[in-house]
């Protein structure tokens, strides 16, 4: 009996061995970007810009009978090369944010406005999401 038990864990070892190295989770594959991107706090349908870092006590969100009103402020560093604007002319319309004017895009009956101020340092990105007027 004690024969049996260490084949078994032998060949448990083996199975571990040669499985290992080639097992992936679902999901968490390499170069699986959706599965690891950052969301915004307040607004959870819009990825935050890799090396951008969201100021969290800059969010406002109020709901209304028209539609919900959102602001979050993104922090980005000069030494970052990408473009924010460039950057969501990309990554929107993947998520079904059609674009209507640079900055500007639309989806459903909200309107997301994409505005990148620069600074001294640093770049802000305002993201203001608003009921599409009518």
């Amino acid at each position: 009996m004690k024969n049996v038990f260490i084949h078994f864990l032998y060949g448990l070892g083996i199975l571990v061995c040669f499985a290992a190295p080639g097992f992936t989770a679902p999901g968490f594959a390499e170069g699986n970007q959706e599965r690891n991107q950052v969301y915004f706090t307040a607004l959870t349908d819009v990825p935050v810009m890799p090396g951008m870092v969201e100021i969290t006590d800059q969010a406002f969100v109020f709901d209304k009978a028209e539609g919900r009103v959102v602001e979050v402020v993104g922090f980005l560093s000069l030494s970052s090369s990408a473009d924010p604007v460039e950057f969501y002319k990309t990554v929107l319309p993947e998520l079904g944010w059609k674009p209507l004017k640079t900055g500007v895009f639309q989806r459903n009956n909200e309107q997301l406005v994409v505005r990148a101020e620069k600074l001294t340092r640093e770049v802000l990105v305002r993201f203001q999401l608003s009921p599409l007027s009518r």
